[in-house]
Parts: C-alpha cells; structure tokens; sequence
C-alpha cells in the first residue's frame, strides 16, 4: 500500500455572499468604533478599501501616499510586479479620510507582525460566526466583478495576475447565477 498514490482534492474556497459581506463590514465597523490598536481604528477602512480595489491585505497595509496618482494607486504586487489600480468613489473617500501624518496612508506600527490583523480577523468571525479570513474580500471583489459583466481580461490586470487562469480562481458563482444562465438558453 506505500506505492498507492491517493486522490487528492483541491480545497474549495467558499465564496461570501452578500449578506455576509454586511455582516463582516458591520463587525469591523464595530470593532473600528471602539478600537484596542492603531489597526483596529482603521480596519473597517482597510476593509471597505480591499472590497473596491481587490487589493492584498500586504499591498493595503504598505501602500503609501506617493502611490497614489489621481483616481489610481500604484501598487507593488507579489513578484515586485507593479500594477495601477483605479479608484472607485468609495476608495477615494476611504484613502483621503486618512490623516497624511507618515509616509504610509494607515498610520499602523508594527504593520507586518501577522499576529496583530490575525487577532482583529479573529475578533470579526466571532461577532459573526462566519468562516472569514481576510483573502476573501478578494474572492468576493472578482466575483462581484464578473457579476457586473467584466471581462477577465480586465480583471486579471487589476488583480495583478499574470495568467488569466489564475483569476478564475477567484471567481465564483452560485445557484442563482446558475439557473439564469441557462435560461438565456430558452429566450
């Protein structure tokens, strides 16, 4: 039995609906209002900020004011690979509501200790009792994006991947979707 090679399965994400979607952006609102840390005070920010730009946790606690030109961040991506990411309305609003005290856009010591957002991510799977870890508002943000009709192409860029494989990965669909999707075939 040593040589027997067993299937394996590849894990499946889950993808975050909605509604849950309102429910973590309400936990870190919460957790914003009366923060313990620095990161605490601006995670419902930090939040909202990965929501409309599919931003990696690392790339929106590092991004610093000169990355941002116009309605556009600059952004040094895994690999150091840059790429522009443009701003919605609400991202705007996020990155100018922070005060310009340091050379970053979140004033947050210790930015890199893993444990310090490991905690904070923590805090909000209690207040919800969802399986939530920060990566997947990255999940959501594609998904979203191909529920408004955006072609991979152009979310491939933004995501900063460089095969379109890749961002099918982050991309879901659910029951709902299904079902209309096959009944474009009656009409």
């Amino acid at each position: 039995m040593k040589k027997v090679k067993f299937f394996r399965e590849s894990p499946q994400v889950k993808s975050l609906s909605h509604d849950q979607i309102d429910k973590l952006l309400e936990a870190a609102k919460e957790i914003s209002k009366n923060p313990r840390s620095p990161l605490q005070r601006a995670f419902y920010d930090i939040c909202t900020l990965a929501l409309n730009t599919g931003m990696r946790k690392s790339e929106i606690l590092n991004l610093k004011w000169k990355d941002i030109k116009d309605e556009e961040l600059e952004v040094k991506g895994k690999g150091d690979k840059v790429r522009a990411i443009p701003l919605n309305n609400i991202a705007l609003k996020v990155i100018n509501s922070q005060p310009k005290k340091e050379a970053y856009v979140f004033d947050i010591p210790n930015r890199n200790q893993p444990d310090l957002f490991r905690r904070t991510v923590n805090q909000v799977k209690k207040r919800t009792n969802i399986d939530f870890h920060f990566h997947l508002f990255r999940h959501y943000f594609t998904t979203n994006l191909i529920e408004k009709g955006i072609d991979f192409i152009t979310i491939s860029e933004i995501l900063g991947h460089s095969k379109l494989t890749t961002s099918l990965i982050y991309s879901h669909t659910n029951r709902e979707r299904k079902k209309k999707a096959v009944d474009l075939l009656i009409d």
